[in-house]
Formats: structure tokens, C-alpha cells, sequence
């Protein structure tokens, strides 16, 4: 089993110039959380950038860490700005949900019907889970000048929350909107 310090080295040696702190929230030893500082993020999708770090571990995600969270990061003079990651998520999938928990294990009801309507129209779609991030979970709310979660866009454009994308889906104007 590695050592915290030997992940860190690992990540440091695979991302040169990379800041990684890693914590062990539980500790216990085995479920532990990354955090990856990186110029080299820039421009980088988030899938991307955990694509990088992971593959600095491909060998130890095979079978020597147990559990491992992901936080990256670029350094604070190149930071994306809240509003630049939201129009980022939104713009690079067709359709994106903002939610609370995930399309697996909603955190509120207004999200659950959400992924219903959406997954009984079978569309493929994106989803931000807005718990896990607060700068995001208020910046999606200035973004769209709208103050509940979820909220529903198609190509970039902000439709409604679950009460619009229901009256939506039962007119027929979501799924032509999907289509």
C-alpha cells in the first residue's frame, strides 16, 4: 500500500511543477482525496484534468489505493472564473442538468423528477452536482438569474427548473426542443 507521501511524490513527479496536497478526510488510511494544483490545467476540461492525475497512478489505481477523491485545480492567477466554468459545462454538452446528488442518488425530489423527465425521453445528458460546490451552487443561480436548483439547458441556453421541464415534456415542446 502507498503512503500519502509516496501518492503526492507519485502525482509531483508525474505533473511537473504540480501542487498536491493530499488529505485523508476519514482517517483511515484508504479513503483519501487529492488536491492538484497545476498550471498545466489550463484549457483543460475537469474529465481531462483528473485524466492527467490518474494516469500519473495507473499502475496503483490497478490494485494499491483503495479510494481516491479528486480536486484540480489551476493556480489562483489562472483560475477560471465561476461564470467561465458554468458556461463551459453548459456549452459543451448539448444538454446539461444542474442538480443536487447525481442522476444514481438524487439529494432532493425537484432533482429525481428532473432526471425522470429527462431519462423518460431518452436523452443524454450531462449533470453538475451543485452540493459539491458552493461557488457553483450560487454562480448557477447569478448565471441564470434563477434562484432554484435544478436547472435545465439545451445547447447552451437556459430552459427552466423541474416545474417548466415538466409542462415542457408534457406539451411536447422538450422533446422537440431535444431532438
Amino acid at each position: 500500500m502507498l503512503t500519502i507521501q509516496e501518492i503526492k511524490e507519485k502525482i509531483e513527479q508525474g505533473l511537473s511543477g504540480a501542487q498536491v496536497e493530499i488529505q485523508d478526510p476519514r482517517q483511515d488510511g484508504i479513503h483519501l482525496k487529492a488536491i492538484v494544483t497545476w498550471a498545466g490545467f489550463k484549457d483543460q476540461s475537469l474529465v481531462e484534468q483528473h485524466r492527467l492525475v490518474y494516469e500519473t497512478l495507473k499502475e496503483e489505481l490497478k490494485e494499491e489505493l483503495h479510494a481516491l477523491a479528486l480536486e484540480t485545480k489551476l493556480p489562483m492567477t489562472q483560475t477560471k472564473t465561476v461564470e467561465d466554468q458554468i458556461r463551459e459545462m453548459v456549452t459543451t454538452n448539448k444538454v446539461f442538468l444542474f442538480m443536487k446528488g447525481t442522476p444514481q442518488e438524487p439529494q432532493c425530489g425537484f432533482s429525481q423528477q428532473s432526471v425522470a423527465v429527462l431519462s423518460q425521453l431518452n436523452a443524454k445528458f450531462g449533470t453538475f452536482d451543485v452540493l459539491s460546490n458552493e461557488e457553483i451552487r450560487q454562480g448557477i443561480k447569478d448565471y441564470a438569474n434563477w434562484p432554484t436548483i435544478p436547472q435545465l439547458y439545451i445547447e447552451g441556453k437556459f430552459i427552466g427548473g423541474c416545474d417548466i421541464m415538466r409542462q415542457m415534456s408534457e406539451s411536447g415542446e422538450l422533446q422537440k426542443l431535444l431532438s
